[in-house]
């Protein structure tokens, strides 16, 4: 490379025609005065072999990462007797560099301490019923209802 032209290597995300991701360098090639005159792209492995971006498009940056999704929800677990346990179901949902789902989703049940395993004993349902609620007479402060 002649010493009047300089290059920099700057993070893209290139976009394959069947939708992957890669990040990529993008080499701008700078002339004496400073003026960007051409690009060329490589992989960050391999900074001496040209990638050919002809089939995607590119985007200035890093391609996205996307992190877990982590969904917390009270349960119910009815037992034969109709009794009721209630539980917290935690689902969390990966996802691989493309943003789609990878499966299965880890599901893990566990006590309302959040922290203690539970194992569902009865039928689970995300629809807790109401239990059989005694007469309360005359309500004279809220708390009662808690």
């Amino acid at each position: 490379m002649s010493k009047c032209v300089t290059t920099v290597p700057v993070t893209v995300c290139f976009t394959a025609a069947d939708g992957s991701r890669q990040n990529l360098l993008e080499h701008v090639v700078y002339n004496e005065n400073g003026a960007a005159i051409g690009q060329t792209y490589t992989t960050a492995d391999d900074t001496t072999t040209i990638f050919d971006v002809s089939g995607g498009t590119v985007f200035a940056g890093q391609c996205p990462t996307y992190q877990p999704q982590v969904q917390q929800d009270d349960w119910c677990d009815v037992q034969a007797d109709g009794s009721i346990v209630e539980f917290v179901r935690r689902s969390i949902i990966n996802f691989d560099e493309n943003g789609q789902v990878i499966d299965p989703v880890q599901v893990d049940d566990f006590a309302t301490d959040l922290i203690t395993p539970y194992t569902v004993t009865g039928t689970p349902t995300d629809e807790c019923p109401c239990g059989p609620t005694a007469p309360l007479g005359t309500i004279t402060d809220w708390s009662q209802l808690g």
